[in-house]
């Protein structure tokens, strides 16, 4: 089976990617089947081939015939495309056009190809549609315009709350990375799928590739852009967008037409394949600290081009399509396979040429487990005993257990690769940056720092890769495309590319200016790479049609990164960590990291019985990737973008180095929209911590540190009378975690109060060295203050300074701080935490003096 050439197959996938676009086109209509003036005769005489019939003789699913007019609008196009006949031939049921439209039919209506889209979508939603819920019409429950009305519910808002009553939705718009994009309780207009489908239609026009896989692959893209928030179903719960259901179902129909054409590989239709990379952390931070910021966005980012040149790679050989990517975030991905015996052949050995590619290029500091596990329809359906989750939690074991044999068949045919001597001891030069012994013929490719060839005495050289990756950091701040390409583009010279791991994906990094510049060369030659907008062309909008790369078997598309604009020193390199960390006297640089709580136990238990389905798993690591990916940038521009830049953040965590207090700054204002953005729902929380350290700390170390502070976090815990009330939900602030919704917000209130104090010189500056040294003396057990002395110490010292200031204001506050401790109260009150308050007041005190020391 020819897979490239399989021009049914790409019927299939295509057909399936718009199988439900009626129900958009539909939402955007004023009138119904009769009325509507978008319908041609055509179109509406369809619906008895089409639209199933109802017992009172009506007909039902009439949003297919919406799919059909979408065909018919663009009928030339679509005929070109498939290499299709004339559709209007309703006995060619192959037709692009009845493969689209007739999911709702019979099976014995249906051709084989038809048949294979309409269990496709069937598996999508996770249900069985022999039951009578599943075979509801949105249309015949709502009222004949109702659904045109209902707004998207937040996904988030719906797992694990036993309530059915929904308050957040969506705006119907195009996806952005502004805050209006966020779910809301209230909208001052009705839901305005008229001006959504105007714009989409608009920009469905400049999609003008001849090349049917590049055609689908952009036109995926723009069904991201304008369907992620728009239900695809209103009845129940319409918490799953469009966009997921249009792509899952894509991915799983391309499966069962593989499956169903090829040598079967077992009773299980597919595959899920998992691929995570470990060494990222210490590949990332195994820099020299004296040059550690200038490598150290670009060799993050780097790791996140060499896990996309592997997924992209995967897709390659196994001749599959961007909708079967489930998930391609932080390091690990996972991919929808057909289980054919030719699938597994190839699987295996691309995963042989991956492994090798990755050793040759980065020995074992860096490797990516890559497996897979059958997965079945009633693993779908959620049938039979079996579950997505259960195929999850296999995934996990085999891929973690091929992590812990890491290069193990490398390591029997090559064993001196491994254990002989790889370096020369000192007669080589060693990478300025990295510290890593620079060989031959790698020295020939050497680099200055400033990116000169080195002469012979030159003492400071780094590796090509090395620089290469200080370029992509530099480049990154300007880029507004991304120009994917397999090979080298001869018209751009005088633009480096970097090729990760040699696997055969170049990268160029491209503003609007370069394309000008280039727009004549361009119009001939530009064609067959992919062009990824990043992040909206910076304009937080995702217009990534207007590339001005022209060429007509491009596939152009968006995509969001955290952390691709930064601070920058004078040579445009991102800002060293000593101008980081402040001005002049006192610096203090701050290493964040924050992620969300419990995510592998959510995907696996979240959804709840009869609600998990592979359109919501998608949907869910779509919507984490949203905030992560993109959302953090917009944070990030409107309040720290001169202070900090975030090294990594995607997928449910972050990365994030800058002045240490506009990290804890930054925490909190994240961590307040992040529950802003999951609809106060309690199942999500985040934890982090943050690492207080010198500029000049080594970064390998302080981002040990700020691990090991997120850790505390991640122990956090709370009880009252006996129960749990809180659990992880924390931040980390010099080395003490404090619950986000109990202690921090008391503590930071404390740090303002003596901040304010301290700074305007009213309270004597021995209060904070008597604190400091009555703490050291405490005894605390079980978190409980269990020495007499530091009582009547502190109830001693702290009196006689309160008898002898005069301002009402000090003597209120020095009080107040002898009452808290004696008491084991803050301010006066018994507050709900797990330290006592003599912990609490310390903390304040240390944050505050840092505060002071560094305005």
């Amino acid at each position: 089976m020819n897979l490239n050439n399989d021009i049914m197959r790409d019927r299939v996938y295509l057909a399936a990617l718009m199988h439900d676009i009626g129900k958009f086109y539909q939402r955007s209509d004023d009138g119904n089947t009769k009325t509507s003036t978008n319908l041609a005769d055509f179109v509406k005489n369809l619906e008895s081939v089409f639209c199933p019939l109802n017992p009172d003789h009506s007909r039902s699913h009439k949003h297919v015939l919406w799919t059909a007019q979408f065909l018919e609008d663009y009928r030339q196009v679509f005929l070109n495309l498939n290499q299709d006949a004339d559709w209007h031939d309703l006995t060619l049921k192959d037709s692009l056009l009845h493969l689209a439209a007739s999911h709702h039919l019979k099976p014995e209506q249906l051709s084989e190809a038809g048949r294979i889209i309409r269990e496709a979508d069937h598996l999508s939603s996770g249900m069985d549609r022999s039951s009578d819920e599943a075979l509801k019409d949105d249309q015949a429950e709502k009222g004949r315009d109702a659904f045109k009305k209902i707004r998207m519910t937040s996904i988030f808002e719906t797992i694990q709350m036993k309530d059915k009553m929904h308050h957040y939705h969506l705006p119907v718009e195009p996806i952005s990375l502004k805050n209006h994009y966020f779910p809301a309780t209230h909208f001052d207009q009705d839901a305005d799928y008229a001006t959504l489908w105007n714009k989409f239609n608009h920009e469905f026009k400049f999609i003008q590739s001849s090349n049917a896989k590049a055609f689908s692959e952009t036109f995926h893209y723009l069904l991201y852009k304008y369907t992620s928030s728009i239900p695809s179903s209103t009845i129940n719960f319409p918490d799953v967008s469009l966009y997921d259901h249009l792509k899952t179902t894509a991915s799983i129909a391309v499966c069962l037409y593989d499956w169903s054409n090829g040598s079967k590989a077992g009773e299980n239709e597919f595959l899920m394949i998992g691929g995570d990379f470990s060494g990222i952390q210490s590949y990332i931070y195994n820099i020299i600290s004296e040059n550690a910021a200038k490598n150290l966005k670009g060799r993050s980012f780097y790791l996140k081009l060499l896990s996309d040149s592997v997924v992209m790679y995967l897709l390659k050989k196994l001749h599959l399509y961007e909708a079967n990517i489930i998930y391609n975030s932080g390091g690990s991905f996972y991919i929808l396979a057909p289980n054919t015996k030719e699938t597994r052949d190839i699987f295996e050995k691309t995963v042989r040429e991956i492994e090798n590619n990755i050793f040759k290029a980065h020995g074992t500091s860096i490797f990516v487990a890559i497996d897979a596990v059958e997965m079945s329809r009633d693993a779908l359906m959620g049938k039979n005993g079996e579950s997505i989750a259960d195929c999850w939690g296999r995934l996990f074991e085999v891929r973690d257990a091929k992590k812990r044999v890491r290069y193990a068949e490398r390591l029997v045919q090559d064993y001196s690769s491994f254990f002989e001597p790889g370096e020369v001891g000192g007669l080589n030069p060693r990478d300025a940056i990295t510290g890593e012994e620079i060989q031959e013929p790698a020295q020939k490719n050497s680099y200055t720092l400033d990116g000169a060839r080195p002469d012979n005495n030159e003492k400071e050289v780094i590796s090509e890769l090395t620089w290469k990756q200080i370029k992509l950091g530099r480049e990154l701040k300007k880029a507004e495309l991304w120009v994917i390409s397999e090979g080298k583009l001869d018209y751009w010279p005088e633009k480096e590319s970097i090729q990760p791991a040699g696997l055969g994906y170049f990268y160029y990094f491209l503003s609007r200016k370069d394309v000008i510049k280039k727009q004549e060369q361009l119009k001939g030659s530009a064609d067959s790479v992919k062009i990824i907008a990043v992040n909206g062309n910076q304009n937080e909008e995702c217009d990534f049609l207007n590339s001005m790369v022209q060429g007509a078997n491009n596939i152009y598309g968006f995509d969001f990164l955290g952390g691709n604009d930064y601070p920058t020193d004078d040579d445009g390199s991102p800002k060293s960590f000593d101008k980081l960390a402040g001005g002049e006297g006192f610096k203090r640089l701050g290493i964040l990291r924050m992620d969300v709580d419990n995510l592998g136990r959510i995907f696996q238990e979240g959804f709840g019985e009869n609600r998990s389905s592979f359109s919501r798993y998608a949907a869910l690591s779509r919507s984490f990737d949203w905030f992560f990916k993109g959302y953090i940038n917009t944070l990030w521009k409107g309040h720290f973008s001169n202070s900090t830049y975030i090294v990594y953040s995607g997928g449910d965590d972050l990365f994030l180095v800058g002045r240490w207090n506009d990290c804890i700054a930054f925490a909190e204002l994240i961590r307040t929209e992040f529950r802003k953005y999951v609809c106060e729902n309690p199942h999500f929380t985040l934890s982090g911590g943050v690492a207080v350290v010198t500029p000049k700390f080594p970064i390998k170390r302080g981002a040990l540190e700020s691990e090991e502070a997120e850790k505390l976090a991640k122990d956090y815990s709370l009880k009252n009378e006996g129960k749990t009330v809180a659990a992880k939900d924390a931040f980390t602030i010099l080395g003490m975690a404090l619950g986000w919704d109990y202690e921090y917000p008391k503590v930071k209130e404390l740090k303002d109060k003596i901040q304010t104090v301290i700074h305007n010189n009213s309270l004597n500056k021995s209060f904070i060295s008597k604190l400091n040294l009555h703490y050291n003396d405490a005894k605390f057990d079980k978190e409980q203050l269990v020495s007499p002395k530091t009582y009547w110490m502190t109830a001693y010292d702290f009196g006689r300074m309160e008898s002898s200031v005069k301002v009402p204001e000090i003597k209120s506050f020095l009080k107040q701080c002898r009452l808290d401790i004696l008491s084991n109260t803050i301010n006066g009150t018994k507050v709900l935490s797990r330290y006592h308050s003599f912990r609490l007041w310390h903390l304040a005190t240390r944050w505050a003096e840092l505060e002071n020391r560094t305005l």
